[in-house]
């Protein structure tokens, strides 16, 4: 039988470099002297950051990064050698290991390694019982003052309206402190042109991620999970821009060729979970090579500013806020399941994967009643599978073929029984 294999976006190799030119000018700013923030959760501070010229390290992304590019396990090893259990979130136990990292190791550490001490930290916990642990963790490290930034949670499924108040309330409260700390007063104008910048980039990544609907896909989850970058780094920023304007060309282009990121695509799955970074590229050649294509998933499709239609650049709060209060995870399961359920017949998806992480209990605690309910609405099968976004350790492939093989092989029969 003739191997299949993935198709990956080249476009998306621009966010590869934007990230390593954010790095560089993050260590210069650190040897400048310049004032630094550390941000660890949601996204959300970073144009209120940018709108000062302040800039910042997102410990989150971070940790992903440096799993991708396979070099967390030594900082793996020195927050576990400080006391961090195995059983902590891996990207906590990345982030901390970095700025644990004994002194005597840095003349020979790695650049990603080499990341400036912070003016402050400044935490967006969407549900998750580690954020503010780990930010309290950094703020005690270095001694700088922190600010939490609490999303309210819709578990009763009240609409997200109602959670906006309390949301704007935080952010106003936040930029004061980012005034107190860095001794200047905040430059709203800037903020404006921010915001107008994030509407268009925002709006080009969703509009990438919507070319998937076709048929093959000219796009994966794999693909979009790592065009992240773009958020997470060049938010705000007309690079941000270019960078989404040149992935939904590609998408578009294939898509007009009939060109499929999955070459001889056969089944479209959605993913539940955080990518299991170590395996980024591993994983992306072995759902091709099964002839899989993983459409569309939870992380990508419903988070990181996936409402660039509220965001009006004159209400810069009201559009920061509004796509917090979005996120999947202040959600209960009702909402998860009809939302999830959605995308799926969107994009005209045979099964779901779930990425049940060892180490991040709030995205994997109700994927087995996501599963369920999934399910049952679309009549879809679904396997999970346990790893973790960036502990290589808790890795099984032989698990990962066992369930992936199971599931095509389910929705195979009931193709044949329609």
């Amino acid at each position: 039988m003739q191997q299949r294999r993935a198709n990956r976006m080249n476009s998306v190799a621009l966010v590869g470099r934007a990230v390593d030119a954010f790095f560089a000018d993050l260590r210069d700013a650190g040897e400048r002297g310049q004032p630094v923030a550390f941000c660890d959760g949601f996204p959300l501070p970073f144009p209120l950051l940018r709108a000062m010229d302040v800039p910042y390290f997102f410990g989150d992304a971070y940790s992903a990064l440096v799993a991708a590019r396979h070099k967390e396990k030594k900082l793996q090893q020195v927050a576990e050698d400080r006391g961090f259990s195995v059983e902590v979130c891996s990207y906590t136990r990345n982030a901390m290991g970095c700025a644990m990292l004994p002194e005597e190791d840095k003349a020979q550490a790695h650049p990603l390694w080499l990341i400036p001490a912070p003016a402050c930290v400044i935490v967006t916990d969407p549900g998750c019982s580690m954020l503010v642990n780990w930010g309290d963790a950094e703020r005690r490290h270095y001694n700088v003052p922190m600010f939490v930034i609490q999303l309210p949670h819709l578990w009763g499924g009240e609409p997200d309206e109602d959670a906006m108040p309390e949301a704007l309330r935080q952010l106003r409260e936040c930029v004061t402190f980012i005034e107190d700390t860095f001794h200047r007063p905040f430059n709203w104008e800037r903020l404006k042109e921010i915001m107008a910048n994030t509407k268009v980039s925002t709006t080009l990544r969703k509009e990438a991620m919507e070319l998937g609907k076709n048929i093959p896909s000219p796009t994966t989850f794999f693909d979009m999970a790592s065009a992240l970058g773009g958020v997470n780094y060049l938010l705000g920023k007309p690079q941000c821009i270019e960078v989404y304007q040149a992935i939904k060309d590609e998408a578009a282009e294939r898509v007009q060729k009939k060109e499929g990121a999955v070459v001889g695509e056969r089944y479209r799955l959605y993913w539940d979970g955080i990518m299991c970074w170590p395996k980024l590229g591993h994983l992306a050649e072995k759902f091709a090579n099964m002839g899989a294509c993983v459409v569309a998933g939870r992380y990508t499709h419903l988070g990181f500013y996936n409402v660039p239609e509220a965001i009006d650049p004159q209400k810069p709060l009201e559009s920061l806020a509004a796509n917090a209060v979005a996120l999947h995870l202040n959600h209960n399961i009702d909402w998860l399941v009809e939302n999830i359920s959605r995308v799926c017949q969107e994009y005209r998806i045979d099964g779901i994967v779930c990425h049940a992480h060892r180490t991040c209990r709030p995205f994997a605690a109700p994927q087995l009643e996501i599963m369920d309910g999934v399910s049952r609405k679309l009549g879809i099968p679904a396997a999970f599978f346990e790893a973790d976004m960036a502990d290589e350790t808790f890795y099984s492939d032989a698990q990962v073929d066992t369930r992936i093989q199971a599931l095509l092989e389910n929705i195979e029969a009931r193709r044949k029984r329609r």
